[in-house]
């Protein structure tokens, strides 16, 4: 998802547009240290961290891939404290937990190079560092949506559902009046219980096909970039075998 983000940032030309043409940057706390570098520079960032990303879905040289993509990705957010959006957050937090695990020692060019690199099986805590991860993402979401505005005035849905009445199939479905409060409640409930029913082996595919509707659903009524394929993917992580 990182290398696919940041091969479409660099095509998008936002490279320049939040990097390069900017003259002034609001600063993060304690990281007012951290500056841009030149155009060149700006791109040379983006093309190692493509190419470290690269490698780390490769599982090639994939400790020293892994540290370099937490740190080129940590290093651009840091930027500028007016992108900030809480998955870049998450993916900074995931990218600094992959340095740590050992997710290259099977199907992996490095066990190519070095096959006594093979493990047919990893330890638990490898595995449960990132669903807790996505765990913390989807239940504080949900908790943060218990509030009068959210599920009481259903907004800012109210605002939202109605602006996206052309989508092909269910536009009919967000010209109804009920529709900002249904789906206000459900997904405060849904941000709530997914990751249970994820975690239970006899709803895991469903609980799994509802994440796809789910955020396929979100991506297509708000701007919210690559998050909801980051979490796609990020979910299926549930539906490994556990011994």
């Amino acid at each position: 998802m990182l290398l696919f983000s940041t091969l479409r940032f660099v095509y998008l030309g936002w490279v320049d547009d939040h990097y390069v043409c900017p003259q002034f940057h609001f600063k993060y706390f304690g990281f007012e240290w951290v500056e841009p570098l030149s155009a060149t520079g700006m791109y040379i960032v983006h093309g190692l961290l493509i190419i470290s990303s690269l490698c780390v879905v490769l599982g090639l040289f994939y400790r020293l891939a892994a540290l370099a993509q937490f740190l080129l990705f940590t290093y651009i957010e840091l930027i500028d404290l007016t992108y900030y959006l809480n998955h870049y957050y998450f993916v900074s937090i995931v990218c600094g937990l992959l340095i740590f695990v050992p997710a290259n020692r099977a199907f992996s060019l490095d066990v190519l190079r070095n096959p006594t690199l093979f493990q047919s099986q990893i330890p638990r805590w490898t595995v449960f560092i990132f669903q807790l991860q996505l765990g913390i993402v989807y239940c504080y979401a949900g908790l943060w949506k218990i509030n009068h505005d959210w599920l009481l005035n259903a907004l800012p849905l109210k605002i939202w559902v109605p602006a996206n009445d052309q989508l092909p199939l269910v536009g009919w479905l967000f010209k109804q009046e009920i529709t900002p409060w249904l789906f206000s409640w459900i997904g405060m409930m849904y941000d709530v219980t997914i990751v249970f029913w994820l975690l239970w082996s006899r709803t895991r595919p469903w609980a799994y096909l509802t994440v796809v509707v789910f955020h396929t659903l979100t991506g297509l009524m708000f701007q919210i970039g690559v998050f909801p394929l980051v979490m796609i993917g990020a979910t299926l992580i549930f539906l490994g075998k556990m011994a």
